[in-house]
């Protein structure tokens, strides 16, 4: 029996602040209203989504989508981005140094 793939009806992305990067990330998958809804270009939008804020600092980034029915043989994708805060450092330890000749490494550059 064949049985044809719903398509994108709608589309929804919430909680990003800075949308022009993830927007070029999904359409570079075709997940748009219109194209047929394909379940593993949508897991590959999720991970590259979570690359992208890795990249830039956001260790606590979650990614989740949900999918569901609507008439027609379409369906409604929705995805949600917790940001997660940006990874900062707090101190530099340097350890086992008391050999090292400080007077050869420029401190300012």
């Amino acid at each position: 029996k064949l049985v044809e793939r719903p398509s994108i009806g709608s589309f929804e992305l919430t909680g990003i602040k800075n949308k022009d990067d993830i927007l070029k990330i999904i359409k570079k998958e075709n997940i748009v209203e219109g194209r047929v809804y394909d379940p593993v270009a949508l897991s590959k939008v999720e991970a590259e989504i979570e690359r992208h804020y890795l990249s830039r600092g956001r260790y606590g980034v979650k990614v989740e989508s949900t999918v569901s029915e609507q008439s027609n043989n379409r369906v409604k994708v929705k995805i949600a981005v917790y940001e997660g805060s940006i990874a900062k450092i707090k101190n530099i330890l340097l350890l086992c140094l008391s050999n090292f000749n400080w007077a050869l490494t420029p401190i300012c550059c």
